[in-house]
């Protein structure tokens, strides 16, 4: 008899590693520096939310949101973060913070992707990804809209 797929629970950066902010998210990836592999973590030196959007979204079961520079780095997100900094680019250079856009469904999309095994909790879709980020929500498919309540 097979085995059922295991339920996700979605995940933000508090449960993954234990931070509830941008800045303990920081200090954790400084401090774990050399068991993760990853070079010194550049700080921010203020917020500019103008400056860019980050849009929060579930990829494999943990909130994320990808750089709006397209540097090819994307990071996970504490619950309750307004603010968004890619350690890869520093905010394309800018040294500031920008913001993060979380979907007014949170919840809605946490229990609708709770019931797939994790691998396959993502949302918005692949080919979503760009029409939510340009706030095209009413062309995005059927169930991207359906679960984020679009």
């Amino acid at each position: 008899m097979p085995m059922p797929a295991r339920r996700s629970v979605i995940q933000y950066a508090n449960e993954l590693f234990g931070v509830s902010s941008l800045e303990e998210y920081l200090d954790y990836l400084d401090a774990n520096r050399d068991r993760l592999g990853v070079p010194f973590v550049p700080r921010p030196e203020g917020d500019a939310p103008e400056s860019g959007t980050a849009w929060a979204r579930v990829d494999c079961a943990r909130w994320i949101a990808d750089c709006p520079w397209r540097c090819g780095s994307s990071h996970a997100l504490p619950r309750a973060e307004t603010r968004f900094w890619c350690t890869g680019c520093a905010n394309g250079a800018t040294g500031k913070t920008c913001a993060v856009v979380w979907p007014t469904a949170r919840q809605r999309i946490e229990v609708n992707l709770g019931t797939l095994p994790s691998a396959l909790a993502n949302w918005p879709c692949a080919e979503d990804i760009p029409r939510y980020e340009q706030g095209e929500h009413t062309a995005m498919c059927e169930p991207c809209r359906q679960i984020g309540g679009l």
